[in-house]
Parts: structure tokens; sequence; C-alpha cells
């Protein structure tokens, strides 16, 4: 009998078979949770014939705690509100915790989802301004780090807001603007413009404007004068308007614990999947998904309206497939079978994507191939519908103590430190705009710092910056022979800078 040799390259190609084999087993039965108002399922209510009071939760589950008050919804068809029968294996209304719960198979879920319609929700933006001292030796801002001041306010997107808190010698005073489009996409639109005072510390005004990730503190501004100094730390989240977040207005159970149907930003970019391919995803709601499928089928729904049983969006009769085990760091339940889908959007990627699948939990399109130029192809041609993050420019200043501040390219962004014209000066005007090449950055400033009046640090100049590489801006010599040197530093980012994980 012969013995059949197996390369490396070919055990690699059956490992990815047998995971996709493995990917078309039966589904199993999740337990999913939905933040959303009882009268979504279709009009539900209470005194509705088929609801009825639960003695206990139908079975062990983290989203049901024992004293809930639970209703069972199972008795309700839901025939009147889908075209065909969703099949539950149960389904409650937890009116503890204001949820939604249902157990059944992926396709059920998702029809499911589609009644409930959590990505209809009205909301709103709830940004956190944070203090802190900057440690003695002017380190970066650590993540154990606990703040001496702060505030968070509620706004609406595109609408200014103004708010103001003192006591025990502290005061914050700021306007703030925050916009964002879907909620979904994690993108927020910040302008901030105000002051803030703690005590033994120099007053402090900021006005600049910078994208972030939601969720997500961002290491806005800092000021430092080699003894003392303070950072700025803004943090935004969008929330329904009960004031949960809006990443958790559907969670899924996995063991005894619940997570987000709607996966964190880095889990989702572009990801080199060991030796086997890369994966990579876009944004589409159910919406956008039909809009590119049948143009003009959707209507846009009022957040404000009543809900009504038609308004769900029906997707398209598809069959459930599981991801390959090797994709489950990134997707780890079942979604939608996608092929047929990709091929009359995008005719070109058709049979070219190894796995393609949507999660309309979460409103992701998903692709993956082992020909990088697939991947490519598709983020080419979707980049336009998911967006992209806009660059940031981190300007800092190092001499004479330390100085940053995040801001956009094109525009002006300030910060003052001290208004007592016997006290310590600081202040910096800066405008970058990034050029075509994303390598130059282009810098108007103003720079002075003033530790008394008979000492002026003052530089006022355009420059031309490397991205990342710092110049000496200015070189004194004192009568003592003594020198300094002030440097000056620009970063462009695409990324959220000075994350605090």
């Amino acid at each position: 009998m012969k013995s059949i040799m197996i390369d490396a390259g070919m055990k690699q190609q059956l490992g990815w078979l047998l995971g996709l084999l493995l990917s078309m087993a039966c589904s199993a039965a999740e337990i999913v949770a939905w933040k959303v108002p009882l009268l979504r399922l279709g009009g539900i209510a209470l005194d509705t014939e088929g609801v009825v009071r639960c003695k206990t939760a139908p079975e062990p589950s983290p989203f049901l705690k024992e004293g809930d008050e639970i209703w069972d919804l199972t008795g309700v068809s839901t025939e009147k509100y889908l075209q065909e029968k969703v099949a539950l294996d149960w389904i409650v209304w937890d009116a503890s915790s204001g949820r939604v719960v249902a157990k059944a198979k992926w396709d059920g879920i998702c029809a499911l989802n589609g009644i409930l319609r959590p990505d209809g929700l009205p909301t709103h933006c709830r940004l956190t301004m944070d203090l802190y001292e900057v440690a003695a030796d002017g380190a970066p801002l650590s993540a154990a780090a606990v703040p001496v001041a702060g505030w968070s306010v509620v706004a609406r997107s595109g609408h200014k807001c103004a708010a103001c808190w003192s006591g025990d010698g502290k005061r914050i005073d700021f306007e703030v603007e925050v916009a964002f489009g879907d909620s979904d996409r994690p993108i927020m639109d910040v302008r901030i413009c105000g002051s803030a005072e703690v005590p033994g510390q120099l007053p402090m005004e900021i006005n600049t404007a910078f994208h972030m990730r939601q969720g997500k503190p961002l290491w806005v501004a800092r000021d430092f004068d080699g003894r003392k100094g303070l950072d700025v730390v803004a943090s935004a989240v969008v929330e329904s308007l009960d004031g949960t977040p809006y990443r958790e207005r559907v969670m899924l159970q996995k063991g005894d614990r619940t997570v987000s149907a709607v996966p964190e930003m880095n889990t989702v970019e572009t990801q080199r999947v060991g030796e086997v391919g890369w994966l990579t995803s876009i944004a589409l709601s159910p919406a956008d998904l039909m809009r590119q499928l049948f143009p003009d089928s959707v209507k846009d729904e009022d957040p404000f309206a009543v809900p009504t049983p038609d308004l769900h969006i029906v997707l398209p009769s598809v069959p459930v497939v599981r991801p390959p085990d090797f994709l489950r760091p990134w997707l780890d339940h079942e979604v939608l079978d996608a092929g047929e889908w990709i091929g009359k959007m995008a005719p070109d990627l058709k049979g070219h994507g190894e796995f393609t699948g949507y999660d309309p939990m979460s409103g992701r399109f998903y692709f993956f191939s082992r020909n990088r130029q697939w991947v490519e192809q598709f983020e080419m041609l979707f980049q336009v519908l998911d967006g992209c993050v806009p660059p940031l420019v981190v300007v800092s200043f190092d001499g004479a103590g330390q100085t940053r501040l995040v801001g956009k390219s094109g525009q002006k962004a300030t910060l003052t430190r001290g208004v007592d014209p016997k006290a310590v000066k600081r202040s910096i005007e800066s405008e970058p705009t990034i050029g075509e090449s994303d390598e130059i950055i282009d810098l108007r400033l103003d720079y002075c710092v003033e530790p008394d009046p008979q000492q002026t640090t003052y530089v006022n100049t355009s420059v031309t910056l490397q991205d990342g590489k710092p110049m000496r801006l200015l070189d004194i010599t004192q009568d003592d022979g003594k020198k300094s040197s002030l440097h000056v530093k620009a970063e462009i980012t695409r990324e959220v800078p000075g994350q605090r994980e």
C-alpha cells in the first residue's frame, strides 16, 4: 500500500477546507437580548392575547435575573409581523431590564432582529471631559491616573451644547458640538471651546476640533511647565434615550457572560489571518444593503414615529453559515451567506471570496479571501459606503516644558495657560495642513512662553515638517553661555491618537 505524502501547503489548504465544511454544519440555538420597547414587537403589549406572566425564566440566562418581572411571548404568533412564522425556541419580555430575550437558531434570530429594528432607536451622545495632573517627571498619561476634575454632558448630534461646573476651587466651562452619523459607525466629530481651573495649577483654555472613536478615551491636550501641568482627556459614547450604550442594544449570550453583537472597530478592519488569507468588512445597515441589492426599495423611517408592524426590513432568504474556525477571533457567531449578494452588488468579486457573510445584528458585511487582490478590490468598491477615519494632526513642543494639542488639518487650534499678568503665561496657536503625499505637514504656529515679565520665548512662523520628525525650531544662548532649544513635531494619524486602554 503506497503512503501519501502531504506537504505543508496541502495541509494548510486541507485545514482551510475542513474549516469551511464545518461552517456548513447545523446551527445551534443562540440566546440574544434586545434593549428595545416592547411595542417594537409589532405593537404587542402586556394585555395582548397570548402574553403570559412567567413564574420562572424559561432557562438560566445572565439576561434573566432572579426576581425579574418576565412575560412569556411565545404564544403570540409572528406571522402577522413577517411573511412567514419565525421559528423560536422561546421569547420573553423582561420588564425589569426592558429587554426582549429570545432563543432560536440564527436565521430566526436574524428575522426577529428585523422586526425589532434596534438600529432605528433615537440616540444622543454623552461627552465626557476629564482633567489630570501631569506627573512630576512629565511621563505620558497613565491608564491608572485618577482625574482631579471632570464632567459629562448629553448633546444631540449636530447641536451646540454649553455646560459649566464649579466647586471646591475648581471650574470647568466648555461649549461643545458633537456630530455623528450612523450610530454603528464609531467615528465622532467633536469641537470643544472652553476653560478649566484647578487649585495649584495655571488656568487652561482650549479651542480645537478632532475626530474620535466612541467609547475610547482620547488624550486631547497637555501643557507642562517642567514642574506642574494638566492633561485633558475626552471620551464620547452614543446612548439610547434610557442611557444604555448604543453598542449594548443587542447582546449575545456566551456561556455565563454577555457580549455586544456590534464588534469593536479594531476587530473588523482588514486583518491578516495567519498564513491563510485576509479578512475585511464594512458597515452596511440592512436598509443600505437592500438599497444596494434593490435600489429605491427602502424608505427612510422616522425615528420619532410610532412603530408599525410593516416597517421592518425583510432581507432576501439565504442560508445561514457558520464562519470557519480560523475566523472566530473576529466573528464568533453565525451569519447570513452573502455569496449570492456580492455577485449582484459587485459581479467582479463573485466567486473570489472564500467566505462572504452578512451580519444583520451588527450591520457588517464580511469578506475573506486567500488572495489579497480581491480583498483590496472589495475595500475599494465599498469604502464609500463605510467611510474611513479622517486624519488628525498631533502638534507637540518640547524645550520649555511640554505642550501638545490634537487638531484637524486646515483648522486652527489654540491652548492658553495663565490669565494673570503677574503669573506664568503659556500659549500656542497651531494650524497644520497635511500635504498631498501624507508625509509633509505645513504648520503655521504662534508660540509664547513667559515665566515672568522679564523672560519671554516667542515664535511666530510657518514651517514645513516631515510626519513624525521633530524640528529644532529655536536655539537660545544666554549671557552665561547656557544654551537651550525649542523643538516642534507634527504627527499625522488616521487612528485616534493617545488612546488610553
